[in-house]
């Protein structure tokens, strides 16, 4: 008996796990999985345009020219931005012009934290920049935390992952944020990581 109703379990589990969204967009050759009732915001109308013109690599080469942030690919938020006065966790994904033709030089700039170091005085590494592998792509990954005041005087304890992955001549940059000491979202992090593709 008890082993049947283990099995049930496990496959309402897999049910569940299955039958979860994901973003997948052929314009700009990303999917990644919704985080289940989170908030999303996507820079849908942008989408849309790519994908009537064909989902053309000029096109976008074009769009990402006029952006000098990059484009929105989609975003996530825990808690509605406005109602919400704590920390909400955040995941980003922003998809740049990549100005290098090697890694090496790639490497050198999107690890280079002085500008994080101005903003954020007590900005402090968790984990030293590093290679990996998303999404069958080559890119580089650390995690920061830093305290960010609010001029209503709230002050928040954010810790924060980045992924920047170079893709022919872009990079994906894939920021993910929660909290120090509350809102651990560690393990959907890792989930979502997991569930990265890329060009297809």
């Amino acid at each position: 008996m008890k082993n049947i109703l283990l099995l049930c379990l496990l496959l309402v589990g897999t049910h569940t796990a299955l039958a979860q969204k994901t973003f997948n967009s052929k314009a700009y050759g990303f999917s990644i999985l919704k985080p289940e009732r989170w908030i999303e915001i996507t820079s849908e109308s942008i989408q849309k345009n790519l994908e009537k013109a064909g989902a053309g690599q000029k096109k976008l080469d074009e769009l990402l020219k006029q952006e000098k942030n990059g484009v929105l690919v989609t975003s996530y938020y825990k808690y509605p931005i406005k109602a919400h006065k704590g920390i909400i966790p955040t995941v980003k994904v922003t998809l740049r012009t990549n100005p290098f033709t090697n890694f090496e030089a790639f490497k050198a700039a999107v690890t280079n934290t002085s500008d994080l170091k101005k903003m954020f005085p007590d900005l402090e590494i968790i984990d030293a920049p590093q290679v990996v592998t998303v999404g069958g792509v080559k890119g580089l990954y650390f995690s920061c935390k830093f305290t960010l005041d609010l001029k209503n005087g709230t002050v928040m304890k954010i810790r924060s992952r980045s992924y920047s992955l170079p893709y022919k001549n872009k990079f994906y940059q894939i920021n993910l944020q929660d909290g120090q000491t509350e809102e651990d979202c560690t393990a959907l992090f890792n989930a979502l990581i997991k569930s990265i593709k890329i060009g297809f």
